[in-house]
C-alpha cells in the first residue's frame, strides 16, 4: 500500500492507540495519523510534503487540549474557612497569594472572612473579603527548587536542582528576595502556566554582619537598637551588643532580626 497522499517517510514512531477490531479502519487510522500502514514499513511516521497539513500535528493540538482540559478539571477549590498565609489562590484569572486573613462574625450578619493578597504577576497588594465557606480556586502553581549563581546585568540566574540547566529570571520578578540572594542559595521558584512569577529564600536564614557600630558592653537586646549590614547587602536592626563577624538570625518575610546564629 502507498502512504497516505501528501507524505513522505520522516522517522520512527511507536503508536500507542487503540486498534480498532476492522482491519480496515486500522489502517485508516494509521493513515490519517500519519503513520505508514503497511506491514513492512509500519511504524513509520509520515512527514507532510511542502504545503501540506499534518494529521499528526492536528493529532497532537488535540491531544494538548485534551490535557489542557484535564488540568482544568483537576484544578481544587478551597473554602474561604481554610485560607491560611502563603497560600495561593486565583482570583479574576490571575494567581494571588494569601498575605493576611481574619475570620469575622459580627453581631448581626453573615460571616465573612477579611484578606489582604499579593498579585503574583505584578506583585501589587489587594484588600478583598469573601463570604465564610466561600469556595475559591486553587493557583495550578508549580514550585521548583533551585540554586541562585549569579547576576547578569538586568537578570539573576538560577540553576535547576533537577535538570541542571541555568534560568533567567528578570529582576522585576526576583524583586526583594534580592537583598537575600548569595551564591549557593536554594531559592524556590512558583512558576504560573511555565513562566517564574516568585522568588522565595526560607523564611529564616543566618547571615554575617559586615558593617554596624561597635557593640557597647553590658547593653542587652531591650537596650535598644542599631542597623547593621548583612553580606547579602540587606540593612536590619539589631541589638546594640551585635558585633562584625557575628551571625544573626533573619525572618526574610519581615526583615527583622530573631537572635544571635
Amino acid at each position: 500500500m502507498q502512504p497516505a497522499p501528501g507524505f513522505v517517510n520522516a522517522y520512527t514512531f511507536r503508536v500507542g492507540s487503540v486498534q480498532p477490531t476492522d482491519a480496515r479502519r486500522s489502517l485508516a487510522c494509521r493513515a490519517r495519523l500519519g503513520v505508514c500502514p503497511t506491514a513492512k514499513t509500519r511504524g513509520t511516521v509520515l512527514r507532510p510534503a511542502p504545503g501540506r497539513t499534518s494529521a499528526l500535528d492536528a493529532w497532537r493540538r488535540q491531544s494538548h487540549r485534551a490535557y489542557q482540559h484535564r488540568r482544568h478539571s483537576l484544578r481544587m477549590d478551597i473554602s474561604s474557612n481554610d485560607f491560611r498565609v502563603g497560600l495561593t489562590i486565583e482570583v479574576d484569572g490571575s494567581p494571588f497569594k494569601v498575605i493576611e486573613h481574619l475570620h469575622v462574625k459580627p453581631g448581626k450578619g453573615a460571616a465573612f472572612v477579611r484578606t489582604k493578597l499579593k498579585n503574583l504577576l505584578t506583585g501589587n497588594s489587594m484588600e478583598r473579603t469573601f463570604r465564610a465557606g466561600e469556595s475559591v480556586p486553587e493557583a495550578q502553581v508549580e514550585k521548583v527548587e533551585m540554586q541562585y549563581t549569579y547576576a547578569e546585568e538586568s537578570d539573576y540566574v538560577f540553576m535547576n536542582m533537577t535538570t541542571f540547566e541555568e534560568e533567567r529570571i528578570p529582576a522585576s520578578t526576583v524583586g526583594d528576595t534580592a537583598k537575600y540572594l548569595r551564591t549557593g542559595q536554594d531559592v524556590s521558584v512558583t512558576k504560573w502556566n511555565g513562566k517564574p512569577i516568585e522568588v522565595e529564600v526560607p523564611t529564616t536564614m543566618t547571615l554575617e554582619v559586615v558593617e554596624t557600630d561597635p557593640g557597647v558592653r553590658g547593653n542587652t537586646a531591650q537596650g535598644g537598637s542599631k542597623p547593621a549590614k548583612l553580606e547579602t547587602g540587606v540593612v536590619i536592626q539589631v541589638p546594640l551588643f551585635i558585633n562584625v563577624g557575628e551571625k544573626v538570625k533573619v525572618d526574610t518575610r519581615t526583615g527583622t532580626y530573631l537572635s544571635r546564629g
